[in-house]
């Protein structure tokens, strides 16, 4: 299977804290904010896909890896 991918810009609002805590997660894991914000956008469009075509996208261990993937392990 091929994929496409495109490059698009666009612009949103996050909170100082949100953008905050999303520079410090990018440090913490040697990327870029750039890049990190990348990761966290294709994660959220992928679970945005998956939800409109019905597959079960919020199940707990989808949740968790998504998360983890993004936000690496959380120690409650």
């Amino acid at each position: 299977m091929t994929t496409h991918t495109e490059t698009t810009q666009f612009t949103t609002r996050i909170n100082s804290r949100n953008l905050r805590a999303i520079k410090n997660e990018a440090k913490r894991r040697g990327q870029s904010y750039n890049e990190f914000m990348n990761d966290i956008v294709t994660l959220g469009l992928i679970a945005y896909v998956a939800r409109k075509k019905g597959v079960a996208s919020t199940t707990p261990a989808l949740t968790e890896r998504i998360n983890n993937e993004t936000f690496g392990e959380q120690k409650c």
